[in-house]
């Protein structure tokens, strides 16, 4: 984990249970929602949402606001 501003992690690497941050890599885990600007690897969440994304949402609302499909539920992926 690195740098923590107001309560929203710039960058997260690993399995983490938080649902914000900047640049984040591995697994993100929330109950309910997850949102993060760049995430590469796996989101887990109700709402997932991501501005650019490598890897697989799955969730029932899973957004990737920089992509061909940008809104699909249960499953969605960039890569």
């Amino acid at each position: 984990m690195r740098k923590l501003i107001a309560s929203t992690f710039v960058s997260l690497d690993g399995i983490m249970q938080a649902p914000g941050a900047k640049k984040t890599s591995g697994i993100q885990i929330a109950t309910l929602y997850n949102q993060a600007d760049e995430m590469k690897r796996l989101q887990i969440g109700f709402v997932d949402v991501f501005q650019w994304m490598t890897g697989v949402q799955i969730g029932i609302a899973n957004i990737i606001k920089e992509s061909k499909l940008p809104f699909f539920p249960i499953v969605n992926a960039s890569f």
